[in-house]
């Protein structure tokens, strides 16, 4: 990759791979997490070509975050901001103008979560959400703009993976315990 670019969230669309948000070192120095900042760097790797591009920031630096492609689209959700805590953003980028959208938030704000799509819906879960990890799903209509509670994680979880398979949505591994708690 041309920069650095960690705790980011990585989508294939088409014969591309688009990675957005995450942190980078601030300088020389990337001991501590505190040496790294939050990015809205959006990096595009062609596959076909073996070449990097830079494509439309994200409209909020953020890290931890997850995402999906539906229909063509990536969505993009969630995450925190150093300082800040976590965010319920929702944003959509379309390749074909280089362009993000700003949509309807997520109920609740959360970093370090999953996400996933399924039907023809965004699947976000997990995460940190203050107090805590949560066992927290949300599911996202595009056709509507519209939030609706899916079932709760059995076991809540941070930095988990999300992925689809069959029309079903599948949690896997991650951490049960807070992360404040260490």
């Amino acid at each position: 990759m041309p920069q650095l670019q960690c705790e980011t969230v990585a989508v294939t669309l088409g014969d591309r791979i688009h990675i957005a948000s995450g942190r980078a070192p601030k300088g020389a120095s990337n001991r501590a997490w505190n040496d790294q900042g939050d990015i809205a760097l959006h990096q595009v790797f062609d596959a076909r070509a073996q070449r990097w591009s830079i494509a439309a920031p994200c409209p909020l630096a953020r890290n931890s975050a997850t995402g999906a492609v539906l229909d063509g689209v990536f969505y993009l959700a969630g995450g925190r901001r150093v300082g800040e805590g976590n965010s319920a953003r929702l944003d959509r980028y379309d390749p074909k103008t280089d362009r993000w959208e700003t949509l309807r938030p997520m109920p609740r704000a959360a970093g370090g979560l999953a996400g996933a799509a399924a039907g023809g819906k965004l699947y976000v879960f997990g995460g940190e959400g203050g107090p805590g990890v949560i066992p927290d799903c949300w599911v996202y209509d595009p056709a509507t703009d519209q939030w609706a509670a899916g079932p709760a994680m059995r076991t809540p979880r941070h930095g988990l993976a999300g992925v689809a398979i069959g029309g079903r949505v599948f949690a896997v591994g991650g951490g049960a315990k807070d992360p404040a708690a260490r």
